[in-house]
């Protein structure tokens, strides 16, 4: 019984030890973050998540590229949708928007936040 446990261990080992690749990424989960225009990449990301509450007919309307372009150069709309501590995060009572839509508008807000 001995021989046969030291056996289970030493084939677990080794199992173990085996060089697997790592996890690659599949083209399904990668975020593409170039080529961000407001357009094509952050308005839709907007409409999807903000305009429900921050539409045209609210004092805080993201369907502006204005205002949206002041929240970003204040540095609020990164620190609403990262849920920064001291800051409402958004979008409210909901899930914090994806780690790549985040990266697409920090892309967009580094890149001077244009109406393109």
């Amino acid at each position: 019984m001995k021989k046969l446990a030291l056996l289970f261990l030493i084939s677990i080992s080794f199992y173990s030890c085996k060089d697997e690749k790592k996890d690659t990424p599949s083209p399904d989960n990668i975020c593409d973050t170039a080529n961000v225009t407001y357009s094509n990449v952050i308005k839709p990301i907007i409409s999807n998540n903000c305009i429900v509450c921050h539409g045209a007919t609210t004092p805080m309307n993201l369907g502006d590229v204005a205002t949206l372009q002041g929240l970003a150069a204040n540095g609020k709309l990164y620190k609403v949708i990262t849920h920064a501590d001291g800051v409402p995060p958004m979008p409210k009572n909901n899930p914090k928007l994806s780690d790549c839509d985040i990266a697409k508008v920090k892309v967009w807000i580094d890149a001077g936040a244009q109406n393109n």
